[in-house]
Parts: structure tokens; C-alpha cells; sequence
């Protein structure tokens, strides 16, 4: 019997692995590390049901650390497969890892979509994944999809104007901007951001220190891709050239860079790693910060929960690392239009482009209200029958 096997993102949005069995090949469809509450993060000292020496290849949609950064453990175990992914992707795992798609076969067709990103940025082409994944007018008989934002909304309005007013007023009141952000991606967006800002005079150019190595290696990896550029990061690149060659943005490549900035008091914008405030320079830079309420702490991505970034996105009123316990004075705020993941009218626009509804279609990579909210929504616009894929669940897709 061949089938699939849901080994991560289920019931979560971490740990993204997706085993798929024809009966003569074993594929494993990403391999992600869990993150969050603890009963997560214990997953990734478990085996996997099947032996790694038994898996004759690992699929990889894109580099982020819950979908690759599992990758060590499963070759420490005994994996000796090939890994297939695009070439920026084999070039980020090279940054991400030492830290931390389509098959067919037979008469079925699956499709995993890996993260949907947002329809209506416009830094990324409509209905497609950033690095790879689902094109408008596909079609599959199995569908696993992602359902991070399966219950959301994002604001439709500009961040631009919010994201001014923030910076603007910290730094009138002689206060840093501390932001937390992925090291990949998520940083070089921001980046271009506030350089446009800073051009159109809406913000004013105070230094921005980018404060993460991996982030700044993730910045020379889109660069030498340029194949993989959209029309806006184009046009972007054009206008601005290279972020490491900008005045006024430093990027830390040393430790003792970082520590410096401990006692700097004047205004300026600091972007460190990890986005989840989990660990890396960002935990140095929050105890420093933020109990001084002229700083402001700024949220661009999504919080697992247990993590140090949602307790703080959350109002706890102080946060304990290492070991020391910190008093949240600062101002706190969340910019949830930065989010990469589409939400739920987004996804139901890429779904209703499909040629044809698939057999079946399994949430992953999504809280449970989350993605039991995008299954209703399907059911209700699309009338597809959608399943809520279960930790290490069994789907047969060929007798």
C-alpha cells in the first residue's frame, strides 16, 4: 500500500515532514525542526516511525528551519539519500543547517505547497510560493496544503505609515527600535523597506545595524540570485543596489560589533535574530532595552507560542532569559502586515484557481483553530472535503 505520513506540521505550525511510502521508494517531503512549547521541541529528539537509512530522499520546498533544519539529526541517524531543492535553497541550507513540491508516481498526483505566500505582496508574484510550490491552474489528486493563517485576516492596509510613525516617534524621544526578525527573508524585505523610507524622507536616517551573521550571509545568497527576483525586487535593486553597500546600515559580522551597541543610548534601529526572540543577539539586545520605555520593540512575524516573543507580544509584564528576570517597559508592537503566509481569503483565491478539485486535501503547518477555520471556509466556498491532517497519520494514496 502506498501512503502518506503526516511526521510534522500537524497540529502545529513547526516541524514541517511528510513521508511519502509508494511501497518501493520512501520520500520525505521537507524535514523540519519543531519549535515552541516544550511538548514540540521534544519531538525532535524522537526517531521517526521508519529508519532513517531507509529514506531514499528528502524533497525540500524551501530553506526556513522548520522545514530544513531537521536535516543534521536525520543524517546523524543514518539518512544517506539525496536531497533535492532549488539552488538558493542548497545555498541558505548552507547558512541555516550548520545552526540549528511535486511528486508523482504512479496514476496519483500530490502536490505540497510548502508556505503559500501572500497573493497581494508586492514583492512576490501573485499566487506563488516564494521559492518554489503551486501555480496557478494546478490541479492533484492530493493536496497537502499549509494553514498557518488559516483564521486570519491581515490588515489591508499600507505598512508603510505605521511603521514611520513607530520608528519616527522612538527616535524623536531619543529611544532604539529594537526588531526581531528571521534571519532569512524576512530581514532583507525589511531592509528595502526602510531604505525606501529613509529616501522619501518619511523616516529619519538614523543607523540601522543589522545585528545577525546568518542574516547577512542570507543577504549575498539573494544577491547571487537574481533569477529568482520578482519585477518590484528588480526595480528595488536597481534603484538602491546592494544593501552591504549602503550608508548608515552596519551589519555586525563580530561579536564585540554587537556587544558596542549594549551602550549606545542614541537613536537608531537594531535588527536581530532569531524572530522568535528564542536565542541568538536579539535575547542580548531586549535584556539591554527593554526596560527603558523610550525603546520600542517591533513584531514582524509570527510568535509560536511558549516562545519568549509571544510571552512579550503578548503584555507579559516582564520575561525571564537567561535566568535573569527583565521588566517589559518598553513600547510593544506588531506589524502584521509583514506576514509571508497568505490568510484565509488569499488561500481560498489560490484554491479556486485549481483546474480541478483535488480527491483529497490535508491542513498541515497550522495551529488547530487555524486550520480547522480554513477547513470550514473551503468546505463552505469550495465544496471540497478537507481533512485536518493528525501527528504520524496514515493517508493511502495507491493499493
Amino acid at each position: 500500500m502506498a501512503y502518506i505520513q503526516f511526521l510534522g506540521a500537524a497540529g502545529t505550525v513547526t516541524g514541517s515532514k511528510h513521508l511519502i511510502n509508494t511501497g518501493d521508494l520512501q520520500v520525505l517531503v521537507d524535514c523540519g525542526l519543531f519549535q515552541g512549547l516544550k511538548q514540540w521541541r521534544e519531538r525532535n529528539w524522537q526517531p521517526l516511525p521508519i529508519p532513517a537509512n531507509e529514506i531514499d530522499a528528502v524533497i525540500l520546498t524551501h530553506a526556513h528551519l522548520d522545514h530544513s533544519g531537521w536535516i543534521p539529526i536525520l543524517v546523524k541517524q543514518g539518512f544517506r539519500g539525496r536531497i533535492y531543492a532549488s539552488p538558493a535553497t542548497i545555498d541558505l541550507c548552507g547558512i541555516l543547517l550548520p545552526d540549528s513540491g511535486h511528486l508523482q508516481e504512479a496514476s496519483k498526483r500530490l502536490l505540497f505547497t510548502g508556505d503559500i505566500g501572500r497573493v497581494r505582496d508586492d514583492q512576490v508574484s501573485p499566487g506563488k510560493v516564494q521559492y518554489s510550490g503551486p501555480r496557478e491552474r494546478e490541479s492533484a489528486d492530493i493536496l497537502v496544503m499549509e494553514s498557518t493563517y488559516g483564521n486570519r485576516l491581515h490588515p489591508t492596509t499600507d505598512v508603510r505609515p505605521e511603521l514611520a510613525k513607530l520608528i519616527s516617534d522612538t527616535a524623536a524621544r531619543g529611544g532604539t527600535v529594537v526588531i526581531p526578525a528571521f534571519a532569512v527573508e524576512r530581514t532583507q524585505k525589511l531592509l528595502f523597506l526602510l531604505k525606501e523610507l529613509m529616501e522619501e524622507k518619511q523616516i529619519p536616517k538614523i543607523p540601522v545595524h543589522i545585528d545577525s551573521p546568518m542574516a547577512i550571509s542570507a543577504i549575498q545568497v539573494f544577491l547571487k540570485h537574481s533569477e529568482e527576483y520578482t519585477p518590484r525586487t528588480r526595480d528595488l535593486i536597481a534603484r538602491f543596489g546592494s544593501p552591504l553597500q549602503w550608508d548608515g546600515f552596519h551589519f555586525d559580522q563580530k561579536q564585540e560589533d554587537s556587544r558596542k551597541l549594549n551602550d549606545a543610548r542614541y537613536p537608531m534601529i537594531i535588527i536581530s535574530s532569531s524572530g522568535m526572540v528564542t536565542g541568538g543577539r536579539i535575547v542580548h539586545h531586549l535584556i539591554h532595552r527593554l526596560s527603558d520605555p523610550k525603546n520600542t520593540v517591533i513584531f514582524i512575524g509570527f510568535q509560536a507560542p511558549g516562545t519568549r516573543g509571544a510571552l512579550i507580544k503578548a503584555g507579559a509584564a516582564s520575561i525571564k532569559m537567561f535566568g535573569e528576570d527583565v521588566r517589559v517597559r518598553a513600547q510593544i508592537a506588531a506589524l502584521e502586515q509583514f506576514s509571508d503566509h497568505a490568510d484565509t481569503p488569499e488561500l481560498l483565491e489560490w484554491l479556486s484557481t485549481f483546474a480541478q478539485k483535488p480527491s483529497e486535501t490535508y491542513l498541515v503547518h497550522g495551529e488547530p483553530a487555524a486550520a480547522s477555520a480554513l477547513r470550514d471556509a473551503i468546505a463552505q466556498k469550495l465544496g471540497w472535503k478537507v481533512n485536518v491532517a493528525e501527528w504520524l497519520q496514515k493517508v493511502e494514496i495507491a493499493e
